[in-house]
């Protein structure tokens, strides 16, 4: 059945949290933070529009899922998933190893490809549709992802051709 977008925007946040080099990009120095899943509402956001960061040197990611259609069966929905990864200047590098000068928003998509890109552990499929950079103003950086869901053509999807004909 079609899930409503914010389950699947939690289900989403909780695979971010757990990735460990998601959490280590975020950390935005929140002393206040005792699991990871407290980065959802802090460094997290389930929107585009990420509150306090003009205010707040950190990076942060948001994300938007979109429908672009709704299968004939109506058990499946098209879906894009669009994360906004920001960071301010002053919190930009990182060091990861012997790499001492990295960018958390490349270290961050990266991450969002390696768990999402081709992986169905959320009941869906994703594939890349972008990943582009930009300068958002004179503080912020950004990185724009968007994956989109693959549609099978599989009864276990729920795709049946009777109900495609009718």
């Amino acid at each position: 059945m079609i899930e409503k977008p914010s389950v699947i925007k939690q289900k989403i946040m909780q695979k971010l949290c757990r990735n460990e080099n998601i959490r280590n990009c975020v950390d935005n120095h929140l002393e206040s933070i005792k699991n990871s899943e407290d980065l959802i509402g802090t460094s997290i956001f389930p929107n585009l529009n990420i509150k306090n960061t003009a205010q707040n040197i950190g990076t942060y990611i948001g994300l938007a899922v979109n429908f672009s259609s709704v299968s004939a069966n109506l058990l499946y929905k098209n879906m894009r998933v669009v994360f906004l990864v920001i960071s301010h200047k002053e919190h930009m590098l990182i060091e990861q190893g012997d790499n001492k000068c990295l960018c958390r928003t490349d270290i961050i998509s990266e991450a969002l490809l390696d768990s999402l890109n081709w992986n169905a552990d959320l009941g869906f499929e994703f594939e890349l549709v972008s990943d582009k950079e930009d300068i958002l103003n004179n503080d912020f950086y950004c990185r724009e992802v968007i994956l989109r869901t693959l549609t099978s053509n599989s009864m276990k999807n729920g795709v049946k051709i009777s109900q495609r004909m009718s």
